[in-house]
């Protein structure tokens, strides 16, 4: 039976034991699985920017600001950055009207309502394939 554990990389480096480096975790395939269900997907991991680009290319921002992609708050908490001191950190899912996730994105709530700080997380593309941004270095 495969490894559960998630997320599990699914690279050359983890089979010798070594840490991946960041160059190569940014481009490797990452292997999510719902222990809930027992469905499997790979991610594809780029850099920030990529994402980013892809993100606008597509149009999320436009269409979050149309109000045609609905927000599902995964999580919120005080921001921990000093620059936000008293702003809300929200991880949030966004989905289309049929229920499908097309993308995360983590944003940094002012009091005042204004979020200073979005950037995506993940990414859905048309051709189903899944995106996410680079791990952190541990």
């Amino acid at each position: 039976m495969p490894d559960q554990s998630t997320p599990a990389t699914k690279s050359q480096t983890s089979r010798t034991g070594a840490a991946p480096s960041r160059a190569s975790r940014s481009a490797e395939r990452i292997r999510f699985t719902d222990s809930d269900f027992g469905v499997a997907s790979l991610m594809l991991r780029l850099p920030r920017a990529d994402l980013e680009r892809e993100w606008a290319d597509n149009g999320a921002p436009a269409r979050r600001a149309a109000g045609t992609l609905r927000t599902i708050t995964v999580r919120e908490r005080p921001a921990t950055n000093p620059v936000y001191a008293g702003s809300t950190s929200r991880i949030l899912k966004l989905v289309t009207a049929h229920d499908q996730h097309i993308g995360t994105v983590h944003e940094i709530v002012l009091p005042d309502g204004t979020a200073p700080h979005s950037h995506p997380k993940d990414y859905t593309r048309r051709n189903c394939e899944r995106v996410a941004e680079p791990l952190p270095d541990a």
